[in-house]
């Protein structure tokens, strides 16, 4: 029995520190300069963070970017992540936080219906949304470099 529990409490300090060791999407430098910075709703947002129901309220508008003037330009692409967490249980019965990944390629600058309703039913604190890739009209080589990356976390 208690071989049983270090084992299992071995595996579980051993998960922990792989998992926070690294994160997938901290391999965009902090120190790029961006020439454009995307925004949902075209909303100054201030900070990662966001209340679900502010959330909710302005998921469905359009994705915009911006310059260093505060010119809006359209976009015309990018990728979605959704990272949902969820409580689960492992072999042993023991809960378990988990985050299931699920990615996108979005054309256009709005969020499909399908992606408005999954956020609006099944988005809870703790969830991450991110928006990668994303091409900016009116970028001669519509490159999808240019523009930052925007992710959001669910308060």
């Amino acid at each position: 029995m208690h071989m049983q529990v270090f084992i299992h409490r071995s595996l579980v300090l051993l998960s922990t520190i792989t998992l926070s060791s690294f994160n997938l999407h901290e391999n965009v430098q902090a120190d790029k300069n961006y020439k454009y910075k995307a925004q949902l709703g075209c909303t100054e947002m201030q900070g990662d963070f966001m209340v679900k129901k502010s959330f909710d309220s302005i998921v469905a508008f359009p994705l915009c970017a911006r310059d260093s003037n505060q010119n809006v330009l359209p976009i015309t692409g990018f990728d979605i992540t959704y990272a949902e967490r969820g409580l689960y249980e492992d072999s042993t019965g023991l809960p378990i936080i988990f985050t299931d990944y699920t990615h996108a390629k979005i054309d256009g600058n709005s969020l499909p219906k399908k992606w408005i309703d999954i956020f609006k039913e099944r988005s809870y604190k703790g969830d991450t949304i991110f928006f990668e890739n994303i091409k900016v009209s009116g970028n001669s080589e519509q490159k999808a470099n240019g523009c930052k990356p925007l992710r959001i976390i669910i308060r």
